[in-house]
């Protein structure tokens, strides 16, 4: 995936890129999530918040590459304070997807997923004014400044006015929340019919026992948010590849891609698998902490701890202990806080099945 716009252009990919680039900007302006603003109407001393594009491929059961997106972000660290309000959106924890999935095997329940198309789009913010600068190559007509009239990615309060919108819509059309977790809703029904809804942000989880009572869900639900296409039966959900036999009652949770996209992220895949995911006995110290911060070694350190812990929470508690202490040293990591973390992925090289 590329980084900025820039690499977009130079890869053999470019056009399949360029091509993302324009689907969401269609959707943007169908949405009408952009409007212009003569500049004489502008507020004196009003400053622009630049944007731009952020990549990701959308994989398929198998690995598979079957989607390309580009998605409009707003450099929401730049925001002022008094062009956003609340900024907490709760998301489903891992144990409550993962009790939703036993639940749904225990009562025979069918699992299938939704997702929301442009879910941050959906959401007003005619309360706030939010002039942005569009990348190269999207130019805003002479003598006009664009402005954001909904939501949009990476505005420091999109999540919590999403999820406010979706709540919101969800309770209008029968559901109570789940008290445990807010991200959960259980539709009332007295005729025995059993629908369960997870929230993680865009990607619905939904548990029931009635084709026709689901259906009416996402015919309601289509009608207030645009759906991508739902599964008949969830196969692949949030990285994670689920396996169900119906017939033995089971389910299976696999992030065998997860491992291997893991290993090639941080140039593991070369190395050579071991035993254990930890050296028996070894205690990890702040003494090995170096007296000189290198910001690039704390930068790519988090971010394969965070890819690790990321793990522990659907699939493999078995790096629990491991995972925990390297999270100690976030902060300033040493040479060995560094070793024990691709330790952990020498041993997920050899146990990618799990």
């Amino acid at each position: 995936e590329p980084k900025t716009q820039h690499e977009s252009r130079s890869r053999a990919d470019v056009q399949d890129w360029i091509d993302a680039e324009f689907i969401e900007m269609d959707t943007i302006y169908r949405m009408g999530t952009i409007v212009y603003v003569p500049n004489e109407d502008l507020p004196e001393g009003t400053t622009l918040i630049p944007t731009k594009f952020a990549y990701k491929c959308k994989f398929g059961d198998h690995g598979q590459v079957i989607k390309k997106k580009g998605r409009l972000v707003v450099r929401g660290d730049l925001q002022k304070e008094h062009e956003y309000t609340e900024t907490f959106a709760p998301t489903s924890r891992f144990n409550t997807l993962r009790a939703l999935m036993s639940v749904a095997v225990q009562q025979q329940l069918k699992l299938v997923q939704f997702d929301i198309k442009g879910a941050f789009m959906v959401s007003s913010i005619e309360d706030k004014d939010i002039y942005i600068a569009l990348p190269p190559g999207y130019e805003v007509p002479k003598g006009f400044t664009a402005k954001l009239s909904s939501s949009l990615y990476g505005c420091r309060d999109s999540a919590f006015r999403f999820h406010r919108t979706l709540s919101t819509w969800m309770v209008d059309y029968g559901f109570e929340p789940v008290n445990a977790d807010k991200t959960l809703f259980k539709l009332n029904c007295n005729d025995g019919t059993v629908m369960i809804v997870a929230l993680y942000v865009d990607d619905g989880l939904v548990a029931h026992n009635s084709d026709l009572v689901y259906a009416e869900f996402v015919k309601a639900l289509s009608e207030r948010f645009e759906l991508s296409a739902e599964s008949e039966e969830v196969t692949w959900y949030l990285g994670v590849g689920i396996q169900r036999d119906w017939k033995a009652g089971t389910l299976k949770l696999t992030q065998e891609q997860y491992v291997t996209d893991l290993l090639k992220r941080f140039n593991m895949t070369d190395c050579n698998p071991v035993l254990t995911p930890m050296e028996v006995g070894q205690r990890l110290s702040s003494a090995d902490c170096p007296d000189v911060l290198d910001k690039a070694n704390v930068k790519e350190y988090q971010q394969l701890v965070s890819a690790l812990n990321y793990l522990v929470g659907w699939t493999r508690e078995d790096l629990a202990f491991p995972v925990s202490q390297c999270t100690l040293f976030m902060a300033n990591p040493g040479p060995s806080h560094i070793a024990a973390a691709k330790q952990i992925l020498c041993y997920l090289k050899g146990t990618r099945e799990v």
